[in-house]
């Protein structure tokens, strides 16, 4: 497997890169104006910059809005800043979206996990992503770089999350405690309530729809949200909590819009580690 690099300044000085080894990476094209368009796993010229071969797998995209196409071998694909638009392909990936707004569309429906791997918790570092194609049966949303030894706030048996009932959730009297490196996954009667970060910071409040759900005062926690009335949409909130526990303006942001096969997430569909630990 081959670790090396493919530099701006060799893609400005190239049509096209060869035959790449297994674990080559295309990286730093920065220098390259307005984003860049880079495809794997096909040997035709795609661009009049770049064109790779199968052999190349894995991609570090610039600081503009990039469009990366995957190959059908696991690729490592981080979009880096920018709204990017990344179709990782068939096989095991592991997609980075970076800062800014991406589109992230999984195409692998098999037994091959697709990892999506949020870079923050804010709209700064993150974005708000659109990831489309999520199969509950084998992918992965990954908060390693998020949480630091980030785990489950809910309750679980085996890899089934156990979710407040709807009256629960809204019952101001029993408070069901968010700690910091936390996620907390729950599902409310209607997705409408529940699908902008205004209508979240409203269901936490009193006499809202999550009034049960308390976020600690100075943590970075994860809320995984979807309604009852929608089995096709689930809405990743980061919160980045103040010194006082109520969750103000600007605390809580969307930070990803799942299109999933399922709303009914399991312990197997989150990872807080990283790669290689």
């Amino acid at each position: 497997m081959g670790s090396s690099s493919v530099t701006a300044a060799t893609i400005n000085a190239v049509t096209s890169l060869g035959n790449g080894t297994d674990g080559d990476v295309i990286s730093d094209i920065t220098a390259v104006s307005n984003g860049q368009l880079v495809r794997l796993g096909v040997a035709a010229t795609v661009t009049t910059r770049i064109s790779t071969d199968s052999g190349i797998e894995n991609v570090v995209g610039s600081d503009g809005g990039d469009y990366i196409i995957g190959s059908s071998s696991a690729n490592s694909i981080f979009g880096g800043a920018g709204a990017d638009y990344i179709n990782p392909g068939l096989g095991a990936d592991t997609i980075t979206g970076g800062a800014d707004a991406d589109s992230i569309v999984l195409r692998e429906t098999t037994a091959s996990a697709d990892t999506v791997v949020f870079s923050g918790a804010t709209t700064a570092t993150n974005g708000a992503d659109s990831i489309t194609g999520f199969v509950v049966a084998n992918d992965i949303l990954s908060f390693a770089s998020v949480l630091t030894s980030g785990s489950l706030a809910n309750g679980t048996t085996g890899t089934t999350i156990t979710l407040a009932s709807t009256g629960a959730l809204a019952t101001e009297g029993t408070s069901i405690a968010v700690a910091t490196n936390k996620v907390y996954v729950a599902q409310v009667a209607n997705v409408a309530l529940i699908d902008t970060a205004a209508e979240v910071i409203t269901a936490l409040t009193d006499t809202g729809v999550m009034d049960a759900v308390d976020v600690a005062a100075g943590a970075t926690a994860i809320l995984v949200i979807s309604g009852a009335d929608s089995t096709t949409a689930a809405y990743v909130y980061g919160v980045v909590n103040d010194a006082t526990a109520t969750v103000g303006a600007g605390e809580l942001v969307l930070i990803g819009t799942i299109t999933t096969d399922s709303t009914t997430l399991t312990t197997a569909n989150f990872a807080f580690y990283r790669l290689g630990n």
